[in-house]
């Protein structure tokens, strides 16, 4: 009887751990949304690279897990790639930092919130496994 309760216990703490685990942000967009590449730079604890696009510099952090166009100075254009961790479910959004809320869009291969504070737009992308990549607007459209 007691390695019954002892097995249960355990379930339960796994249960608990995994929710723990996957609340926690892959990258708090709040935090670097419309920051300075300074700013940004110090919440990534990163030093990016760059690479030109037609719209201007892309900068590149943590190998290329994190890509902003910074406009008029500030992150702007967010790609988040590399989710695949993150199951493709409205609660995605959570994993990078915002408040869970329905999508205002939704596809079997897209995610859209339009209702999210401080920014414009935020997307998510359906991978082979969860979420491939997750793409936020800030200000400019």
């Amino acid at each position: 009887m007691n390695i019954r309760y002892f097995r249960l216990a355990l379930g339960v703490l796994a249960i608990i751990n995994g929710t723990v685990v996957s609340a926690a942000s892959v990258v708090d967009i709040p935090k670097i949304a419309g920051q300075g590449m300074k700013q940004v730079g110090e919440q990534l604890k990163a030093k990016p690279t760059c690479a030109k696009n037609k719209y201007g510099t892309k900068y590149n952090y943590n190998d290329g897990r994190v890509e902003i166009v910074y406009i008029n100075g500030k992150a702007d254009w967010i790609t988040v790639n590399g989710l695949e961790q993150i199951p493709f479910e409205d609660a995605g959004i959570v994993r990078l930092g915002f408040s869970q809320k329905s999508p205002s869009f939704h596809l079997p291969t897209v995610m859209r919130w339009n209702n999210v504070p401080n920014v414009l737009e935020v997307s998510m992308f359906k991978g082979k496994i969860g979420t491939d990549y997750a793409y936020i607007k800030v200000k400019t459209p």
